[in-house]
C-alpha cells in the first residue's frame, strides 16, 4: 500500500474550482521540467492570478490576506523598520491592531519568520503576519523607496 500523497497547492486550486483537472495535469507536466514552484507554473500558464494563489494560501495557513493596493500603511511603522530588512525578507509593516500588535504583510512567512523576533524587539511590540502578493509588495517597495 502506497502512502497517501499530501495535497499540494494545485490540488487545493482544483478543489476550489479555480483550475480544472486538465489544467492541473498540464501544470504538473510543465513543473517536472522546471525548478519553479507548482503555483508559479500555474500562474505562468495563465490558469490563475497570483492573487488567487495567495488568497488561497492565506486561507490554508489561517492567515489574513492583505491587498497592498488598498492598504493604508502606518508611516511611523515604516520609519522604524529598516528598508534593507523589509526588502531582504519581503515584509512590510501595515498597521497597528487594536490589541497593540503590528500587522506585517509578507510574501513568504517562512522566509521572514526568523527575523520577526528581532523586529518585535526593535518595535517593542508583538506582530502578526498576513500574506500579500509578492509582485504587489515589490511594486510598493519601488513606490516607497525608488529603484528597480
Amino acid at each position: 500500500m502506497t502512502p497517501a500523497r499530501l495535497k499540494d497547492i494545485g490540488d487545493h486550486l482544483s478543489d476550489k474550482g479555480l483550475i480544472t483537472q486538465h489544467q492541473l495535469r498540464t501544470a504538473r507536466e510543465v513543473h517536472k521540467n522546471t525548478s519553479l514552484d507548482l503555483a508559479d507554473v500555474i500562474i505562468d500558464l495563465g490558469f490563475v492570478t497570483p492573487r488567487s494563489v495567495v488568497e488561497l494560501r492565506a486561507r490554508l495557513l489561517n492567515m489574513k490576506f492583505i491587498d497592498l493596493s488598498r492598504a493604508v500603511l502606518d508611516s511611523d511603522l515604516l520609519k522604524r523598520v529598516p528598508e534593507a530588512l523589509m526588502k531582504q525578507h519581503l515584509l512590510i509593516p501595515v498597521e497597528r491592531l487594536h490589541d497593540g500588535r503590528v500587522l506585517f504583510a509578507v510574501a513568504d512567512p517562512h522566509r521572514c519568520q526568523h527575523v520577526m523576533g528581532r523586529i518585535e524587539t526593535g518595535l517593542g511590540v508583538k506582530s502578526v503576519l498576513g500574506l500579500a502578493v509578492r509582485q504587489d509588495m515589490e511594486k510598493l517597495f519601488r513606490r516607497l523607496f525608488g529603484g528597480g
